[in-house]
């Protein structure tokens, strides 16, 4: 068990870090750009807005607009930074909220990218303790609240919780989770498979090996998809 939970604590960590560190990349990447173009509609628009008014020429309308931006933002920073750290402040208490994280983790698990590398992960999470606890003994329904409160997301919680209560009522795991879109197909049909032939804690296995590499290939994918990007952002910035 020692061994099994050394595993267990091992990958989870490794999963975590790899999920983390592929959603804060993009986050990252996203506030560097809203400063430097800060910065540039404060220090460096003036500059030019001074260029093109010494030519006596009729400015175009995109231009007049950035003009514009640049006058508004250096004029009112003090009360944007107040209003930025005032919506950061009531979205943090609005997240730590239960009805908040329901409603966020919600909206997080919709997204095109990081919806499917959260389920993967939380499908490999939940495979990975279900199959733990059934090896050591534990009756299948204890297990399911155990890996009911490794779950970091409402919407798997709820899901969950629902399979929780078939299975109570006498329904097998396969065809609980079946009637859930939460748990992806094939994790479904092997767990089925898994019951039908007396070897659910080694389906569970596959099931989540299968998916943690699913999560590492992912993530690989979109850091390919998203270097390309920074390539032609910073080449943009050097050729202005």
């Amino acid at each position: 068990m020692f061994k099994r939970l050394n595993r267990y604590l091992e990958t989870s960590n490794k999963l975590t870090r790899i999920v983390k560190g592929a959603m804060m990349y993009p986050l990252i990447i996203t506030c560097l750009g809203i400063v430097v173009i800060s910065a540039m509609l404060i220090f460096v628009i003036p500059k030019f807005e001074e260029l093109l008014k010494s030519n006596n020429q009729e400015l175009p309308g995109p231009t007049q607009f950035v003009i514009f931006m640049s006058h508004f933002v250096a004029g009112n920073i003090i009360y944007i930074i107040l209003a930025l750290v005032t919506a950061g402040f009531m979205l943090s208490q609005f997240i730590k909220s239960k009805e908040g994280r329901a409603q966020i983790d919600q909206l997080v698990f919709k997204t095109p990218l990081f919806g499917p590398l959260i389920q993967k992960s939380s499908i490999a999470r939940f495979s990975r303790t279900l199959q733990i606890m059934l090896s050591s003994g534990i009756n299948l329904l204890d297990a399911i609240d155990i890996c009911k409160s490794t779950m970091n997301n409402a919407v798997l919680e709820d899901a969950v919780s629902t399979v929780r209560k078939n299975v109570e009522s006498g329904k097998n795991l396969g065809g609980s989770m079946s009637k859930l879109q939460v748990f992806p197909r094939m994790s479904v049909q092997m767990i089925a498979v898994g019951e039908a032939s007396g070897n659910l804690d080694k389906m569970l296995e596959k099931v989540a090996d299968f998916y943690e590499e699913e999560v590492e290939i992912t993530i690989n994918s979109m850091t390919k998809l998203i270097e390309p990007l920074i390539l032609i952002t910073s080449s943009m910035k050097q050729a202005s």
